[in-house]
């Protein structure tokens, strides 16, 4: 049941938790049990409260400062295609998420032309803006009139809130792990160089292997690209047949036991290749990717074990960052970059070594 006059209080007496727990989650902030969030959440959900102890729109008592009720996510240099990609199946699911909490709607547009103003900018259509991919010195400008947060942005020096899946603490967390299966020779693939995020997963691979005297760059293969036009998703697995070609001609003590691959797609590449070269996966070679694309994960045999990012949360949490700037008198307030850490998902595609 819904009422009239609910504030958060309410809400806190209903899950079960003190107040301050209450705005936590509502504000999309860390150290939060995980069972306490879920409560909280039912409780807004069954009691219809949202941020400041507003109702939802359509109740009649929406924020003054919430012109249209909606806020946007606009992803740049980048096709259209990718909306039903399963990839960005996460991070719709963290805004929608966001919205059914506080009473939102949103919308979606994606910017092929990187020059262009998103239309539903210029057309008033939102209170408030994810930028998603890259922020343009335009759009950054904005951030005077209208409530911008950036979303795996990764731009340092930027006058706006970010909040960023923690790209370089999993390709440290993965190469940890591979260690801690007893890999020593461990290799990193990927078909992308100028991509933020998985050069970042690649930066954290380094590390760790550099803190632990094991980097060696002969098995490192970035492939040298840069984007050209708005991003495509690819539509086959990138082939690597010459690279574990010449990985296997090494002597056998120099070769990779294990690969990190920057993404599932380079992984699914990495099994055609090593199948038609006769490569058994785990026995000869473990492989180890980020994303945890369950449908790709689970189609791979053996079923493909992967770090995830985090994705849908890290895009929860940033749009309610972005509400609560809309919702609150938050100009004076310093930016902020939050980065939201995954977890690796064990599946059947790493093999424990003895470690001599």
């Amino acid at each position: 049941m819904i009422k009239t006059d609910v504030n958060i209080k309410d809400v806190a007496s209903l899950a079960g938790v003190s107040t301050g727990t209450v705005s936590r989650v509502l504000r999309g902030e860390a150290g939060v049990r995980p069972v306490n969030a879920n409560r909280v959440r039912q409780a807004v959900q069954e009691l219809g409260y949202t941020l400041r102890g507003k109702r939802p729109l359509g109740s009649g008592r929406a924020p003054r400062s919430r012109k249209t009720g909606n806020i946007g996510i606009y992803i740049s240099r980048a096709s259209a295609q990718w909306a039903n990609h399963p990839m960005y199946a996460a991070f719709f699911q963290g805004l929608s998420r966001a919205c059914n909490e506080t009473g939102f709607h949103y919308l979606t547009e994606f910017g092929e032309n990187e020059d262009n103003m998103p239309r539903m900018v210029t057309e008033n259509k939102i209170d408030g803006l994810l930028v998603k991919g890259m922020l343009t010195p335009s759009i950054e400008k904005l951030s005077t009139r209208l409530p911008i947060v950036g979303l795996n942005l990764n731009q340092p020096g930027l006058s706006i809130d970010q909040v960023n899946c923690d790209d370089y603490h999993s390709g440290y967390s993965a190469a940890q792990y591979l260690w801690e299966m007893g890999h020593r020779r461990i290799a990193f693939v990927s078909n992308i160089s100028h991509h933020p995020m998985l050069l970042m997963r690649y930066q954290g691979y380094e590390r760790f292997l550099r803190m632990n005297h094991a980097f060696d760059p002969e098995i490192v293969f970035l492939r040298a690209t840069e984007l050209v036009g708005p991003s495509l998703p690819e539509t086959e697995y990138p082939q690597f047949d010459e690279m574990l070609q010449q990985w296997w001609q090494l002597p056998a003590d120099q070769r990779p036991t294990a690969v990190l691959c920057a993404n599932d797609w380079n992984a699914a590449g990495c099994y055609q290749s090593a199948q038609r070269l006769g490569i058994r996966i785990p026995d000869d070679l473990s492989v180890l990717a980020f994303d945890n694309t369950v449908e790709l994960c689970s189609l791979l045999t053996p079923q493909l074990s992967s770090y995830t990012v985090a994705q849908e949360l890290c895009t929860y949490q940033a749009a309610m960052r972005l509400i609560q700037r809309i919702d609150q008198d938050m100009d004076n307030q310093p930016s902020i970059v939050q980065s939201v850490v995954g977890e690796l998902v064990e599946r059947e595609s790493v093999r424990q070594l003895q470690v001599k």
